[in-house]
């Protein structure tokens, strides 16, 4: 023994620093190289050399031990070098698209010029921009952050080598990183165990980390007969590898889909999952979607303080972000959506992640309100908080995130108006507030909001008209704004929407004529008017449309004839004609056409004569799912022959009640069994409509 710590605390790290200015030798190299220069017994050199000249396997694991050691109080004081590779950052792009016409004036930058201000429309104010930051050449100490932040100044961890102090920890803020505190010192008179435990009591309290019921204390437990641990005893490597295995331990590593490599003796950045930066090993990447992850992300998150991409989505995550989150003042991506987190998730820590580029935080149980300081996450370029509980209005500091690509808030309970400061948000592409309680009506000043694609507005309690000046908006593809209070006329000027593909205006109080001008915008694919208060004929354009496949023109007061070319568009799956005041006969098709129609509704109209037989082939065919006229009662209306023309057969004269023989149902219920998959959702492309979303 005392000749192997001779030969490995001693020999081999003073070849090693010897050699540094030539490279960084082999481990046979130095000790030939000490075995030459006659610094070796000829018994030491038997004992150390195979008869083939190469070091034992014993003499090897020694000198590897001894020269990553060197290695590490080498560049702890000259640099780091490269460890571990890893994949070059993801870099994202958006293509702008290009505007044909002359929006409304910019709005300029934000906050406003000329001394105007911002009122907040929440409690709270945003925190200084240096609040919880520091600068590692600045030489200086943290200037105290303001109340109700996860962790005082005093309180936070400080970058390597900033020459401060660290304070102690107090309950619920967030845990510091040992590496941040003093890196770069290694086990070195002592035993393994008390210098781990020395380590990791500055993480944890002592208590918790010895209770092995806790993921804290099994971490404990496997660091301190870890041979990987042993091998390389040093802060750097401890502190994030304890970080990565109580978060194994908090969130049922055993269960996981995948643990390759996890709590085995290897290096933490070859655990799946884990990448590590080339430049000081430590990990950047934490990326574990999809792997039936259960249970609270741990305090101890905060010991990976490199982090820039965290990504747990697809999991069953639970508990509240921990404020320990404040310590990855890198972190440029945060995954959290399809979980079971709750509390909000806007708390003061994540409000401090001013690096954050991409935060994705929807279909949670999350609850709580935008804050004031939302502004301070001027990075963001998107940001994604759907499908949870979070309430109030929205503050018109949000118009402080001017790099904002997309904003997902739908299926939520936010209320209030759509603030003006929406304005300032000029490279958003898509924004999709659906299903709230938003109230007001749209801001002129959003349509100057020229690069926008997606503009999901359906389903709150928005009023007044739709203003001409939305024809600005060229880049629209999907504009949706049905079930809302909306009243007025649909502005002819929507005709210079050319690039639309979905256009939703259902389920209001728009009234007048629909306009016919519909043949400048040829890739329209859905169109739906349906149960608003229009008037007058059915325009021919609808049907001039190369590539619609949905047309809903239901519950209006539409009078006239069906059009001729009501059977022209090639792709038309759904058209809902009932409940207007429609007359005249059914038109009949030409073969091939109607060719992936699955639904047709003309019931509780004035149509007389009998169905086509050509319609009612493309039953027999079983190309036409759906086929509801007023065919039904003593004296029907139309002659249709059920159940082999019409599926379902209504009494014109009675729009209360359709035939027993059909199964009898009244009007409103019957428009809801006719959504089928839905008459919105199911043309809605996908829950992210025009967004990629990773």
């Amino acid at each position: 023994m005392l000749l192997r710590a001779i030969i490995s605390c001693s020999v081999l790290k003073q070849a090693f620093a010897n050699s540094l200015s030539d490279g960084l030798p082999d481990e046979a190299a130095m000790v030939r190289q000490e075995a030459g220069a006659g610094k070796l017994e000829k018994d030491t050199i038997d004992a150390i050399f195979d008869e083939d000249g190469s070091l034992s396997a014993m003499w090897e694991q020694e000198a590897k031990r001894a020269q990553l050691e060197t290695r590490r109080l080498f560049f702890s004081n000259h640099g780091s070098m490269p460890l571990v590779p890893t994949s070059s950052p993801v870099t994202l792009q958006t293509a702008s698209p290009s505007i044909a016409r002359t929006p409304p004036p910019s709005s300029g930058t934000f906050p406003p010029a000329s001394g105007e201000t911002l009122s907040p429309s929440s409690e709270g104010t945003p925190a200084p921009s240096s609040a919880g930051t520091f600068s590692p050449d600045s030489g200086g100490t943290l200037a105290p952050a303001s109340e109700e932040t996860s962790a005082p100044a005093s309180e936070q961890t400080l970058p390597p080598d900033s020459g401060g102090s660290i304070a102690p920890v107090s309950e619920g803020t967030p845990a510091p990183s040992p590496s941040q505190t003093n890196g770069g010192d290694c086990l070195e008179g002592t035993t393994l165990d008390a210098y781990v435990t020395t380590l990791l009591s500055s993480i944890t309290s002592e208590d918790i980390l010895l209770d092995t019921a806790t993921p804290q204390g099994q971490a404990f437990a496997a660091m301190i007969s870890d041979p990987f641990v042993e091998q390389n005893a040093c802060r750097e490597t401890i502190d994030q590898r304890y970080g990565l295995m109580t978060f194994y331990y908090s969130t049922g590593g055993d269960e996981w889909s995948t643990q390759t490599s996890w709590l085995t003796d290897s290096d933490e950045c070859a655990w799946f999952g884990v990448i590590c930066g080339d430049a000081d090993s430590r990990v950047t990447n934490l990326t574990l979607g999809v792997n039936n992850l259960a249970g609270p992300i741990p305090e101890e998150i905060s010991t990976l303080y490199k982090l820039t991409r965290l990504e747990l989505f697809g999991n069953n995550l639970t508990s509240t972000i921990p404020a320990g989150i404040a310590n990855l003042t890198e972190l440029a991506v945060i995954d959290l959506e399809e979980n079971s987190l709750t509390g909000t998730p806007l708390s003061d820590a994540v409000m401090q992640l001013t690096s954050l580029t991409q935060a994705f935080f929807s279909r949670n149980a999350f609850e709580g309100t935008i804050p004031t300081t939302i502004s301070n996450l001027a990075s963001l370029q998107d940001f994604w908080i759907a499908a949870n509980s979070m309430s109030g209005s929205l503050p018109v500091d949000i118009g402080g995130l001017t790099m904002l690509r997309s904003l997902i808030m739908y299926e939520n309970e936010f209320d209030g108006p759509l603030p003006e400061t929406f304005s300032f948000l000029t490279n958003i592409t898509n924004m999709q507030l659906y299903d709230n309680d938003f109230s007001g009506s749209i801001p002129s000043s959003m349509f100057g909001l020229t690069q926008l694609s997606v503009l999901l507005l359906d389903g709150n309690f928005l009023d007044g008209s739709i203003s001409s000046e939305i024809s600005f908006l060229t880049a629209l593809t999907d504009l949706r704004l049905h079930d809302n209070n909306f009243d007025g006329v649909i502005p002819d000027d929507i005709a210079f929407l050319s690039s639309l593909k979905f256009l939703t205006l259902g389920d209001t109080m728009l009234n007048g004529a629909i306009p016919n001008v519909f043949t400048l915008m040829e890739g329209l694919e859905t169109i739906d008017l349906g149960n608003n208060m229009h008037t007058g004929i059915i325009p021919d354009s609808l049907f001039f449309l190369p590539l619609v496949s949905r047309v809903y023109l239901q519950g209006n007061d539409l009078t006239g004839a069906i059009p001729e070319s009501w059977s022209d568009p090639p792709n038309l799956i759904d058209l809902f004609l009932n409940d207007n005041l429609l007359t005249g006969s059914i038109p009949a098709i030409d073969d091939g056409e109607f060719a992936n129609l699955q639904e047709l509704t003309l019931q509780f109209n004035s149509l007389t004569g009998a169905v086509p037989e050509s319609l009612c082939a493309l039953r027999a065919d079983d190309g036409l799912a759906r086929l509801f006229t007023d065919c039904g009662g003593d004296e029907p209306e139309v002659e249709c022959l059920f159940p082999t023309c019409c599926n379902r057969c209504f009494e014109g004269e009675n729009p209360e009640a359709a035939s027993p023989e059909a199964g009898g149902n009244s009007t409103e219920r019957l428009l809801m069994e006719n959504k089928l998959d839905g008459r919105h959702s199911g043309t809605r492309s996908d829950r992210y409509s025009g967004l990629t979303r990773r």
